[in-house]
């Protein structure tokens, strides 16, 4: 009796089901992932292009820059498979920039042998569901009011401990950004600061308070004000973190906090870096390349790790320095390198970004997308991050010089309107100097010159490097001020305006003096495409040997779990007469929470620590100066 169903496989019938399947799907292999197979969807995301026999990065070079490439080879080389939701992607079509989301799932393929030979990429366009989503929830705002307005205490909270806004200066560009991590909606304890030193040079600061909600706000709220003061006042970088140190060792809240500051001589580049138990700044050139600064290190402040240390380096002109907390580079189960070396991927990329959906500065795009690519498959801690780009020509002061007629009025509010931006100065000062300039100028029109006698008006504006801008308005007539009853606001209107207004009147003209001092808002708080956090990893304590008592830490020690820890550890140490060894291995994550914790731990020698060379918790030690009571 014969089958009716056949042996052999029908290869014809799979190819057609390949190609209408109703996902993308292409398949690359080899060590240069060249694209081998693409059915009609896939093809139509990539506008037909060719890429079979392609090196997958010379297939589509727009995509770099974008954590793509990277996915690909890890799964190639780790052969395991990952998934990444709503992946936000940017295309330049005909001079144009698209916005497109894509659900992806990277497959590894394995040879007859086992060996990973390729990679398989399935994923569907969900751009329409993403952006009618969006749409259902600016909609839905209403419904969701009692949340939103919780968020806004806690923001108004964060605004409040953190800077609003940033100096605006002529050599160096600076922007920050920061995104809170936790379940509910609370205060952290990271802080950034950017601070113009009376000698014309800025110190840079990110710091990291152990913990969230109001204590770790509270305790960054006492450290920032000091650290501030302390240059302000002239000491030195080193003497400056030392009187932090100090003060952080005063309140258990402050203690095994960390911090990084560097300051920055605009004028030759000149960096001094001073760090305690905090990640190192990474410096990126104009053409994508990277390098962290090394040295400058010590110990978590206010737990007697000794005084702090200082490296020297040199930014060039048109390289960006970049501070950031931790959150950016640690992730559960990861080792600290990865975290290094992804941020340093994405940095590389951001800078060389070009396109009309990204902020056009370079500080402001490296924020953005270090944010949002940083949290793109979840988030578990608090993630800052502080830029400063060392201008390769500063700003220039502006100087117009034009009739005093009615007409030349625009052209000057236009031109200072653009040299503002050029600053990066915010949108209020963008209204509030050309107002003041242009009532100022308006007055010169209609009352400095007499009769026919025509003249000139001239117009100064410069910022000094403390942040502060000089607007001058300048006749050769005589100034009247302008009354309500002429048509004009007159003198008060220029004083609510700016911060100073100063009048000098001559007998060949007339110069009012304007100043005020400029900012360049910060991004504080979730943003549209941060996305949500990660599910919290288990943990465990649990006994592994007797004589020692031995006990295997598993999973990610954190500000949730330090109590499980702490108990768990004085549980099973109870009653010894030797200590209890935490074997660190199995740790997934170790955050400020938890070296704080082993260093109360460890304090009276009754807990001893191991941690094997090149595992996470063992990096974390090294860089916080606990690897001295630890063993491999």
């Amino acid at each position: 009796m014969t089958s009716s169903l056949r042996e052999e496989p029908d290869y014809r019938a799979a190819a057609t089901a390949f190609e209408h399947l109703p996902v993308i799907v292409s398949m690359w292999e080899g060590a240069e992932l060249r694209g081998v197979a693409g059915n009609r969807l896939f093809r139509a995301s990539i506008r037909d292009r060719p890429f079979l026999g392609l090196p997958l990065r010379e297939a589509l070079p727009e995509l770099a820059g974008q954590e793509v490439f990277e996915t690909y080879e890890r799964v190639l080389s780790t052969g395991v498979a990952e998934a990444v939701r709503e992946w936000r992607m940017l295309h330049e079509v005909d001079g144009r920039t698209i916005e497109e989301f894509y659900t992806t799932h990277f497959t590894p393929v394995p040879d007859d042998t086992g060996t990973v030979r390729g990679v398989l990429q399935t994923g569907e366009d969900v751009t329409a569901q993403v952006l009618r989503r969006r749409e259902a929830e600016a909609k839905a705002a209403v419904s969701q009011e009692r949340y939103l307005a919780a968020q806004e205490v806690v923001l108004a909270l964060q605004s409040n401990l953190l800077p609003a806004t940033l100096p605006v200066l002529p050599a160096i560009d600076l922007a920050a950004q920061y995104a809170v991590a936790a379940a509910e909606l609370q205060a952290g304890g990271d802080w950034f600061d950017a601070v113009p030193l009376p000698d014309g040079r800025v110190a840079l600061v990110v710091g990291d308070v152990v913990g969230h909600g109001a204590p770790a706000a509270a305790a960054m709220a006492q450290l920032r004000p000091v650290l501030r003061e302390a240059l302000r006042s002239g000491v030195d970088p080193v003497g400056a973190v030392d009187r932090l140190d100090a003060h952080a060792s005063e309140t258990p809240a402050t203690r095994a906090a960390t911090v990084c500051l560097v300051v920055l001589d605009p004028s030759d580049g000149a960096l001094t870096l001073v760090s305690r138990a905090h990640p190192a700044p990474l410096v990126c050139a104009p053409d994508g390349d990277t390098r962290y600064l090394e040295g400058g290190g010590g110990g978590p402040l206010g737990v007697g790790a000794g005084r702090s240390r200082a490296s020297v380096h040199r930014l060039k002109p048109g390289e960006t320095v970049l501070l950031y907390s931790d959150g950016v580079v640690e992730r559960p189960g990861e080792p600290a390198a990865e975290g290094a070396a992804r941020l340093a991927r994405i940095a590389g990329g951001a800078v060389t970004t070009r396109s009309d959906a990204v902020p056009e500065r370079t500080t402001d795009r490296l924020c953005a997308l270090i944010v949002e690519r940083v949290t793109r498959g979840g988030y578990v801690d608090d993630v800052t991050v502080l830029a400063a780009q060392r201008l390769v020509e500063p700003v220039a002061p502006l100087v117009l010089d034009v009739p005093a007629e009615q007409q030349a009025l625009a052209g000057l509010r236009d031109a200072l309107t653009a040299w503002l931006t050029a600053l990066g100065a915010r949108r209020k000062d963008l209204l509030a100097v050309p107002l003041a300039a242009w009532e100022a100028a308006s007055n010169v029109v209609d009352h400095a010159y007499s009769g026919s006698r025509t003249g000139r008006l001239r117009l100064d504006a410069s910022v000094d490097s403390g942040g502060r801008l000089r607007l001058q308005v300048a006749d050769d007539g005589r100034w009247r001020e302008r009354t309500a009853s002429s048509g004009g606001r007159g003198l008060p209107l220029l004083r609510l305006l700016t911060d100073e207004v100063t009048i000098e009147r001559r007998d060949d003209g007339t110069t009012v003096t304007m100043l005020c001092t400029l900012g360049h808002p910060t991004v504080i708080g979730l943003t549209a495409s941060t996305p949500t956090l990660v599910e919290q990893e288990p943990f465990d304590v649990v006994p592994v040997r007797r004589d020692p008592t031995v006990l295997s830490v598993r999973g990610p020690i954190d500000a949730s779990t330090t109590a499980l820890l702490r108990t768990g550890t004085l549980r099973h140490g109870a009653g010894l007469e030797g200590p209890v060894v935490l074997d660190l291995e199995q740790v997934t994550f170790l955050a400020s929470a938890g070296v704080q914790l082993l260093h109360e731990l460890t304090h009276d020698g009754r807990v001893e620590l191991a941690a094997p060379v090149g595992s996470l918790a063992r990096h974390v030690l090294d860089l916080t100066g606990l690897s001295a009571l630890s063993s491999e």
